[in-house]
């Protein structure tokens, strides 16, 4: 997803974001997290905390629990900065009085490859190397769909 200014998401109930290999969170100014109960982090390796500075107000209790507590050292490890997500160009369709829907050349920045802007479209069916192949004849419907209307067939080029 893309937004040129504001994203906003809510669920009057839970939320999930799940990924099989790598989350990236970043912000060019400030992240808050809040929570009125508790907020948890695990980590089944390593958790690493990196800042120029810090601070830690825990109000009527502080506990730390493991087998050796280092606080002045070695040194420690190190997080990387995640890379921020690339940008492209993309041309923009606008109505012209005088020529109709004509193209505007890079007139959206995105983060997707391909982003059809209004029909006509004039790069239907550029960048994007999918073939289909329907089934000749009287295909079933998927499920929950309309049948196909009797005397109607399907017929592959």
């Amino acid at each position: 997803m893309f937004a040129g200014r504001y994203l906003k998401m809510k669920s009057q109930e839970d939320m999930q974001l799940e990924t099989d290999t790598f989350l990236s969170v970043q912000a060019q100014e400030d992240i808050t997290l809040y929570s009125k109960n508790t907020i948890g982090v695990k980590s089944d390796g390593t958790l690493t905390l990196n800042s120029s500075s810090g601070s830690w107000g825990a109000g009527s209790a502080l506990v730390l629990e493991a087998g050796g507590i280092d606080l002045n050292g070695p040194a420690a490890d190190e997080v990387a900065t995640p890379q921020p997500l690339t940008t492209t160009l993309l041309d923009d369709t606008e109505w012209d009085t005088s020529a109709g829907w004509t193209v505007k050349t890079e007139g959206i920045e995105s983060i997707v490859s391909r982003a059809p802007t209004h029909e006509p479209y004039p790069y239907h069916n550029q960048g994007v190397d999918v073939k289909v192949v329907f089934e000749e004849g009287k295909p079933s419907p998927p499920p929950g769909a309309e049948p196909v209307p009797a005397g109607v067939e399907i017929e592959a080029k």
